[in-house]
């Protein structure tokens, strides 16, 4: 299957700062490589692997139909769906439902299953071995063991008020 590369060159792109922005959808029935980092308005579905060197905004859905590897970060707003793996270097949010065949690592943990909590001040990522809590993401060994101070430092009163409201029930899961 021939591969589609999405770079500079990539026909409809606007250059926005140091990123490219297409306004619309993308919709491929091929193997895509992403050279830049691109901001989509509407949805991007993809039938082969989607590879991206940087970060990728995705306004809409992202359907992948096989593998998904991202080198920095991804942002859907509504649904991620990929068929195969799924691989991000950095982090990883998604506004809406999150389906994935098997993840390999999230912002550089390898982990086999992930909980998504939303509906709190922060979004809560739950992992085998760690806990994502808005941009905080340590060990759940680091994150029973912090103090008051080591939390309030990470963001504050409102860190510190969640933490100790949330902590037992988020280190049993």
């Amino acid at each position: 299957m021939k591969k589609i590369i999405i770079d500079e060159n990539f026909e409809g792109l606007m250059k926005v700062g140091s990123w490219y922005k297409y306004e619309g959808d993308i919709l491929v029935e091929k193997k895509v490589e992403i050279k830049i980092n691109l901001q989509v308005t509407g949805r991007l579905e993809v039938s082969g692997s989607l590879e991206v060197s940087g970060s990728l905004e995705v306004s809409g859905s992202l359907e992948v139909g096989e593998r998904l590897e991202v080198g920095e970060w991804l942002t859907v707003r509504e649904y991620l769906k990929v068929g195969g793996s799924l691989e991000v270097s950095g982090s990883l949010e998604v506004g809406g439902r999150l389906e994935v065949g098997e993840i390999k690592s999230i912002n550089g943990v390898k982990t086999k299953s992930i909980k998504i909590i939303h509906g709190f001040d922060y979004i809560i990522w739950v992992m085998d071995n760690h806990i994502r809590i808005g941009c905080q993401q340590h060990s759940k060994k680091c994150w029973s063991g912090y103090d008051n101070k080591e939390i309030f430092a990470m963001d504050g009163k409102r860190g510190l008020k969640f933490w100790n409201k949330n902590k037992e029930w988020l280190l049993r899961i």
